[in-house]
């Protein structure tokens, strides 16, 4: 069964490579909301954090005032 998941997935990122762009930034602005909102805060999570969020995908104008109308 994996051999068949990572054929089409593959094949996705050859064939799509702009929805592939398009997911994994999908990916990361996800992973800053989380990080935003975690309870948990540690000093790795804020890392990250600020790892993420100055990635070209969490650095457009639309994700930086969702994030800032949320604070």
């Amino acid at each position: 069964m994996n051999q068949l998941l990572l054929k089409d997935q593959d094949d996705f990122e050859r064939c799509f490579p702009e929805a592939r762009r398009f997911l994994r930034s999908a990916e990361l602005r996800y992973e800053a909301f989380a990080l935003i909102n975690d309870e948990h805060r540690n000093k790795w999570r804020e890392n990250r954090l600020v790892e993420v969020m100055n990635t070209p995908a969490c650095q457009v104008a639309w994700f930086q005032k969702f994030i800032n109308d949320k604070q």
